[in-house]
């Protein structure tokens, strides 16, 4: 019906310009989620969501709706809900708050972020879920193709997708550097899935990692370090420190690739347990921050501190020497006392020292 159109193109996230196949179409306005043009267009603003609401009831609900569907953010600051959760939600509140948008979209994506460089993408992915800060240069030209090439371009594929957000501009370098976050409830179990299942999908060893944890909750301290060696030993890559000639790098650099790539191992691993734990990581207690604590919801249960030290195949450290230093670490900075104080009766400390692919546990 428009007769000043000629042609239109209906896409998806992706911009077409520069694409061989649109050649007669390399120069339109884009307008992106970090364009300041038409912030308000795509979903409905909090205004819209508040009268839908009114309208239809639901006011008292309004909070968690706000937790499970708001905190898209267009252009420099105008907060977007997502349409469709609203809607479906919406339309029969009585279904309760749960994840609608999520079902519609395919999450592999998010998952081969990860599997691009698994140290740098289950990093920030744990980073992201526990709502720590991450800054990204962040591009608004994205072609899909280029993702499996660059990691950093899939951070901003992920945010046209719609599975972060992005806030807080900042000028870096001639470039746009942005503080990203999820969204919202419903985009954060996505992640959450993805962490919890990142072991179980991607090597297959779901047995194995049934034996670790059993065996921790049952404070078999020996036979959790010798599993836990043998999965070292059948799934870790040298490589997966994050770079193929680590040793070549200057110490300090190796000391926090090998750190990284550890602690996010264990973490990763170690959120396995259950619904009936809470893990946490570098959380504050005593005088310091122990690496990682597992405390049980029923708090006659037992609480786990675990305490990491690292050092490099060429260092000078035996690996008896890390692990005395971690528990004399969680001794000195009186970690225990810090989560007994909480709570918690029965308290197994274990200081764990890595060297490559080698582990030593002991026991505080």
């Amino acid at each position: 019906d428009n007769k000043a159109l000629k042609q239109g193109v209906l896409t998806g996230i992706m911009k077409i310009a520069q694409e061989s196949i649109f050649s007669d179409f390399n120069n339109p306005l884009v307008c992106t989620v970090l364009s300041e043009d038409f912030t308000t267009s795509f979903g409905f603003t909090e205004d819209e969501v508040e009268k839908m609401a009114e309208y239809l009831g639901v006011s008292s609900n309004l909070e968690d709706i706000k937790k499970w569907y708001n905190g898209y953010i267009f252009g420099l600051d105008t907060v977007i809900y997502n349409p469709w959760s609203i809607i479906k939600y919406m339309y029969n509140p009585k279904n309760g708050l749960k994840p609608y948008w999520i079902n519609t979209s395919d999450n592999r994506i998010i998952k081969e972020v990860m599997q691009l460089d698994k140290l740098e993408g289950k990093q920030v992915v744990e980073k992201l879920i526990k709502g720590e800060e991450v800054k990204k240069v962040l591009e608004e030209n994205v072609v899909y193709q280029s993702i499996k090439d660059n990691p950093n371009v899939a951070w901003s594929f992920l945010l046209h997708a719609g599975y972060l957000k992005a806030y807080g501009r900042e000028k870096e370098n001639n470039r746009f550097e942005y503080k990203i976050a999820i969204p919202n409830i419903e985009v954060k179990t996505i992640y959450e899935d993805m962490i919890l299942n990142f072991f179980k999908e991607d090597t297959n060893i779901s047995a194995d990692i049934e034996g670790i944890i059993t065996s921790l909750l049952k404070c078999d301290i020996e036979k959790f370090e010798r599993l836990l060696k043998e999965l070292y030993l059948k799934q870790v890559s040298y490589n997966d420190v994050g770079a193929k000639n680590i040793e070549e790098l200057p110490e300090v650099e190796q000391d926090i690739r090998y750190e990284n790539f550890h602690h996010g191992f264990m973490l990763g691993l170690l959120m396995l347990i259950g619904t009936g734990y809470t893990v946490e990581s570098n959380k504050e207690y005593g005088l310091g921050r122990p690496d990682i604590v597992i405390l049980p919801k029923d708090k006659e249960k037992t609480a786990y501190i675990f305490e990491f030290k690292w050092e490099s195949t060429k260092g000078t450290k035996t690996l008896e020497t890390l692990t005395n230093i971690a528990l004399n670490q969680i001794k000195g900075q009186k970690y225990k006392e810090g989560v007994q104080a909480h709570g918690y009766k029965n308290v197994v400390c274990i200081g764990a020292g890595f060297k490559g692919k080698e582990i030593k546990m002991g026991v505080a």
